[in-house]
Parts: structure tokens; sequence; C-alpha cells
């Protein structure tokens, strides 16, 4: 802890150098009460590190249910697209009553919009009140490039779970077994072992589709936020579009570990569920890294 400037006698009062004497130095530093370099290296509280005093704002619990709240409108409309689109195939009897199964490319375009138009409606919302992230993914690419403390991404992330779980069980409830499928996935991604050579390739797939999405929210929408193109949500809704068309039949295409997390907690599908978290978080920390590194400076100090 640092000590004050001078140090005082018995009465309170300092000392007094006779006129005409130098200071003593101390191996060639001028002695004082203190040594000013060690103040400045006094070690922040870990409040301050990890933004403890952030639990405290309204504005972050403002963020946490508007995170919370965009999620389980993502899920339920996203998720709900994958299912209303199998349900027609189910009731038209062309999939003999598996809604799982990919039956062409209209339910994939179907599937696309569905998702990317619903993320980038609740970006736009909700960009003003939490950062628009809906994603636990883009949370950590927001806490890794220091522009969101840990708490805060901690308690963001939690929101995104639980309105992640909450909209698939409300699906599950609300849902015939005919509508859902005969397997009852809810909408749970999963590799296709036809379609992709292995587990690793499939893991490789989630952490390029998070890294995309995560670099084009850095750039479009946290990194410059106030001054944030108004188009910028239309981007990131974009990405979501065309990273389902690419994925979808190779991994389901995640991009998002609370929407992957929501179908598979109420279906109880958790066979290689970890790809769809390590992969989308690898994918967020290396985008931090190369935004920050390459088009910013902020790693290297230069803001």
């Amino acid at each position: 802890m640092c000590a004050p400037e001078a140090r005082a006698g018995a009465s309170g009062s300092h000392r007094r150098r006779p006129e005409g004497l130098a200071p003593r130095r101390i191996r060639g530093r001028q002695r004082s009460g203190i040594d000013s370099d060690n103040c400045q290296r006094e070690v922040q509280p870990v409040d301050k590190i990890l933004g403890i005093e952030d639990l405290t704002s309204v504005g972050t619990w403002r963020g946490v249910v508007a995170e919370t709240i965009g999620v389980l409108v993502f899920v339920l409309v996203g998720t709900g697209t994958i299912i209303a689109t199998g349900a027609l195939d189910v009731l038209s009897g062309s999939v003999a009553g598996d809604a799982t199964v990919l039956t062409g490319s209209a339910r994939l375009v179907a599937i696309a919009l569905g998702l990317g138009f619903t993320y980038m409606a609740l970006v736009a919302l909700t960009v003003g009140i939490s950062g628009g992230h809906i994603n636990p993914a883009v949370t950590f690419g927001a806490v890794i490039t220091g522009r969101m403390s840990v708490a805060k991404g901690v308690v963001y992330v939690i929101g995104q779970v639980v309105g992640a779980i909450v909209a698939s069980y409300i699906l599950k409830a609300v849902l015939t077994d005919a509508a859902i499928g005969i397997e009852g996935t809810l909408g749970a991604v999963a590799w296709n072992a036809i379609a992709v050579d292995n587990l690793g390739a499939a893991l490789v797939i989630e952490l390029i589709l998070g890294f995309v999405l995560v670099f084009v929210m850095l750039a479009a929408v946290i990194g410059p936020g106030d001054s944030a193109s108004p188009v910028a949500p239309i981007a990131v809704g974009l990405i979501v579009v065309v990273g389902t068309l690419l994925a979808w039949g190779l991994t389901g295409a995640g991009m998002n570990p609370a929407r992957a997390l929501g179908p598979a907690m109420a279906a109880d599908l958790w066979t290689d569920h970890w790809i769809y978290w390590v992969g989308p978080l690898g994918g967020a920390a290396i985008a931090g890294i190369i935004y920050d590194g390459v088009f910013t400076g902020r790693l290297f100090g230069n803001k």
C-alpha cells in the first residue's frame, strides 16, 4: 500500500532540510518518503480485474434480461422453424414420419432464413440495451477483447442459456410427437458422419463458423459501439443465413452454444455436444485476437 509522500514526525510536521543542503540519494535516486514506482505497480483489486462492480449496475441486469429474452425468442422462432418445416413433411407423408430428415433445398433455405432473419432482428432490437450478442460465443469474444468484464460476461451467458432452455421446453410442451419427429430431437444439432470425415473435422467447421460470426460482430457491432452503422445487424444476419446454408448438412450449423444446449437438454441428446461449445468459443478467441491484433491495434496497446 502506498504511504504518504513524506513521513511526518511525532508532532505531525515535516522535517526541514537545511538550506543549501542537497538531498541524499540512494543508488542514484532521490530519497523521499516513498518510492513512487512502487505505487504505480500496486496490484489492482480482484474486483477491478473481474468487474465485480458491474453486478451492482442496473444497466448490467437490463442487458441480462434483454439477452435472456433475445435467446428465448431466437430458439423459439429459429428452432421452431426447423421443427415446423419438418412437421410439414410429416403431415404430407413425404418423410415417413421422421421430421429430422432434410428433404430438399427448399426446407434448407427456409431454415436458414428463419435463423438469420430472427438473429438480425434481435441484434437490432437489443444492441442499444445489451450490445446485441444473443450468443455466448459473441459474449466470450467481447470479454477476451476487454470490451466486457468477466463478471458481466458470466451473467450474460447464464441469461442466454436460461433463455434457450426455457424456449426448448416450451416447444416440447406445445408440440406433438409427430411435429417434433419420431426421434424427438427438437431441432438439436448433430454432425453428419456421412458428409463429415470425423469429429475433428466437425469441430473445425464449428470453429470456422464461430470465427466468422464473432469477427463480423466485433467489426460491425461491438467494436464501433455507438457509431455502428444502422445496417450492421443485416450483415450479422446474413452471416447466420450463409453459415446455415453451408453447414446445416454437415454439423447442423450450431454457431451458437446456447442454441445448441437448449434443444439438447430438452431432448436429452448429448452426443458430441462439446464441439458446439469448444468450436464457436475457440473461433471467438481467434476472431478477437485477429481483430484487435491486426485491425485495431488494441492488442498491442495502440488504442
